[in-house]
């Protein structure tokens, strides 16, 4: 009998953690220059459900790519910057409390105190950006933090990606595009849905 329970425990503590289901509701087809909205529905055996406010929006991206797309590796440094506090303070083309991804890029693009960068971002600084402080992030390893910072240095590169955090909003159709959400649940696991859009 207590192996038998043995068995049970071990079986219900260690299973297997199963991607997110993510799905992304949406036109197929849009008028060029048109505002398309579209939602994003994730579902997690874990995590939760959208459609019961269990996940939290902040939490699901959305890249709209023309061209070549974003790849998996950059969502994944995505999800550890957006699970991080990185999202509180920073954003992609504007600019919160410290500045934006695309102010970093575009100032410190072509330096090689990459190392100096890290630093700053694990210890944290004042004085850089003004008199903002920037938080130390001790939960955040040197190798996590130098992935989170070279994709950053590299953000002007990637004219071709927009970046949207949620469950709803809209996007600006100029072209064919290909929308990835992606959302990756509390046990490391992603998961992902894609479509392309076409003008009509």
């Amino acid at each position: 009998m207590k192996l038998m329970i043995a068995v049970l425990l071990s079986s219900f503590l260690f299973q297997a953690n199963s991607p997110p289901a993510v799905k992304i509701n949406a036109p197929v087809s849009g008028s060029l220059n048109s505002n398309i909205r579209y939602t994003i529905n994730v579902s997690d055996k874990e995590d939760g459900d959208t459609k019961y406010d269990e996940i939290d929006p902040n939490q699901i991206l959305l890249t709209v790519s023309s061209g070549k797309n974003a790849s998996k590796d950059d969502r994944l440094i995505l999800h550890a910057m957006m699970t991080s506090n990185c999202m509180n303070c920073h954003w992609f083309n504007a600019k919160l409390i410290g500045p934006s991804f695309n102010d970093i890029s575009k100032r410190y693009a072509s330096s090689s105190n990459v190392e100096d960068i890290i630093k700053r971002v694990k210890e944290g600084s004042k004085g850089i950006w003004g008199d903002n402080v920037m938080p130390t992030h001790p939960e955040l390893s040197v190798e996590e933090i130098g992935k989170m910072v070279k994709w950053i240095l590299a953000f002007n590169e990637k004219n071709n990606v927009q970046y949207y955090l949620g469950k709803e909003g809209s996007i600006r159709l100029q072209k064919p595009i290909v929308l990835t959400a992606s959302y990756l649940d509390h046990h490391n696991a992603m998961g992902e849905d894609k479509m392309t859009i076409e003008v009509k």
